[in-house]
């Protein structure tokens, strides 16, 4: 069973409260329409689902995506996904250079390796699409 956000910490207001002027982004008030709406896209599936955002891949994931991050969370809220993910970077920077550069990836029942999940093996199908201003 997934674990359910408390009513204070839900991805919309973790969207909402968080610093972006920090980062590259800026004040979430500044972003495109159509960043912002994939960013509320993703935070209102009951899928898991992330969006990097911009060259730093801004680190923007839905309630339902916690589980899968373990500990990481909420840390890992529009963080950049390398540091994120810096003891696994190896096996994804690949996919993530891939899809800087404008390629589409699939990647078919992927073993993922999760030192934040002590004991457990994350096998993965994902799809990842680049952003298309």
């Amino acid at each position: 069973m997934s674990e359910q956000p408390s009513h204070s910490d839900t991805a919309d207001q973790r969207l909402a409260n968080f610093d972006w002027n920090a980062s590259a982004l800026g004040t979430i008030e500044m972003w495109p329409a159509r960043i912002l709406g994939q960013a509320e896209l993703v935070i209102g599936s009951r899928q898991p689902m992330y969006i990097a955002l911009r060259q730093d891949l801004r680190f923007i994931y839905n309630d339902a995506y916690r589980s899968i991050l373990g500990n990481r969370h909420p840390g890992a809220f529009g963080a950049p996904v390398r540091e994120v993910f810096s003891d696994i970077w190896t096996e994804l920077d690949e996919l993530f250079a891939d899809v800087l550069s404008g390629t589409p990836r699939v990647v078919e029942s992927t073993r993922i390796s999760t030192p934040w999940k002590i004991g457990r093996v994350c096998w993965s199908r994902s799809s990842s699409t680049p952003y298309r201003s």
